[in-house]
């Protein structure tokens, strides 16, 4: 489905590519400055926000997703959830 040019905004264009590369499933922790890129992810046709209980376990699903889908995606807040999602990154 195609969006009006005023409707154009990067969550969209994210959540779509998203789709495009073969993600089906976002591994996301819900934060005060991510909840309307959640809102764009979950509006997505075809694509299923999953919900963790901290940032690592986010990066660490991601992670396992990837191995077995070829592309992972998770969403956190920035700073301290951006960092703590490094942990997995750095271990993976």
């Amino acid at each position: 489905m195609a969006s009006a040019p005023g409707d154009a905004t990067l969550g969209h264009h994210l959540a779509r590519r998203l789709v495009q590369v073969g993600v089906s499933d976002v591994f996301a922790v819900p934060g005060g400055f991510n909840l309307t890129r959640l809102d764009h992810l979950i509006a997505e046709p075809g694509l299923r926000v999953v919900g963790c209980c901290n940032e690592l376990n986010t990066g660490c699903a991601a992670h396992e997703y990837a191995r077995t889908r070829s592309v992972g995606a998770c969403a956190v807040a920035f700073t301290v959830g951006g960092l703590s999602v490094l942990n997995a990154i750095a271990g993976a």
